[in-house]
């Protein structure tokens, strides 16, 4: 697998635990233009998805704001979807539910006690974690469609100062198979890339 590790071995950075997330600003991405392009993507991803696999539940793991969510609502309503999210931030869950109308909740969804679905969607959080392998795997254990996003083009010395870990193409796809996903679909878009894991 290519792949960097950010962060000196041994350690966790302060940024991969829940306080820090605590008096963080809302984030929403879907608001953003740098980040609209890998959420439609996304969004196409799990439309692409449900339309082609037995999906009855999706469930988006740190989702922010409840963007992709939020833009996901047509989907849900057609095929009956139940559909939810979690995420660390307070400023975020508020207006997810007041603002966007959609069901987000507060959760550790790498070792805390959350309801799954059949698809989970990891966009722009995976890259964050301690140990990116472990929770994949904890996720193939529970849903057997993932779509998830990270940047490509970063290296060390070169991301984002939170984030833990960098992949390029490869090492994405790798990451995914690890944990027993087949990538159906692997895409980029600016520095993006989004891709499609089913079980077989």
């Amino acid at each position: 697998m290519t792949a960097w590790r950010l962060f000196p071995e041994g350690t966790v950075p302060e940024w991969t635990t829940t306080a820090w997330y605590q008096e963080r600003d809302r984030a929403p991405h879907i608001d953003e233009p740098a980040h609209q392009g890998r959420l439609t993507l996304a969004a196409d991803m799990v439309r692409w998805a449900v339309e082609h696999h037995p999906v009855q539940s999706v469930v988006d793991l740190g989702c922010g704001d409840g963007g992709l969510l939020w833009s996901l609502r047509d989907l849900a309503e057609r095929w009956q979807l139940r559909m939810w999210g979690y995420d660390l931030q307070p400023s975020n869950i508020g207006p997810a539910v007041s603002e966007r109308g959609v069901d987000v909740r507060y959760g550790d969804v790498v070792t805390g006690d959350v309801e799954w679905a059949d698809l989970a969607v990891c966009t722009e959080m995976i890259e964050h974690l301690v140990d990116p392998a472990a929770f994949v795997r904890r996720v193939a254990e529970q849903s057997r469609v993932v779509v998830a996003s990270s940047p490509f083009t970063e290296r060390p010395g070169s991301a984002y100062k939170f984030h833990t870990w960098a992949f390029d193409i490869q090492g994405y796809k790798d990451l995914l198979e690890q944990a027993g996903y087949e990538v159906v679909r692997h895409e980029t878009t600016s520095m993006f890339q989004i891709a499609l894991g089913v079980k077989p």
